[in-house]
């Protein structure tokens, strides 16, 4: 390979790597009060969260930062040990 062509594709490559760490955000915001027990990946860009306070299940995606409450908490549950299975896509 030539070494233009080489210092073409480094400089494509460095252009990439500044969009895809730009696209993602630094932190998600989480529910107040929610104490996280752990994340598990969903499909794509998906997370989930379950909180010790209450057993809520709260579902992001890590590229917009945006997020949401999947399952509503209740006194005394708690939300621990969660599982995706790719497959049927169920949260365990």
């Amino acid at each position: 390979m030539r070494k233009g062509t080489i210092v073409l594709l480094m400089i494509l490559l460095l252009a990439l790597a500044g969009v895809a760490s730009a696209a993602f955000p630094e932190t998600i915001a989480l529910p107040d009060n929610f104490n996280p027990e752990g994340v598990v990946m969903g499909t794509g860009t998906e997370i989930y969260a379950g909180s010790l306070a209450d057993g809520t299940i709260y579902r992001a995606d890590v590229r917009t930062g945006a997020g949401e409450v999947l399952v509503p908490g209740e006194p005394g549950r708690v939300s621990v040990g969660m599982d995706f299975d790719e497959r049927s896509g169920l949260l365990y």
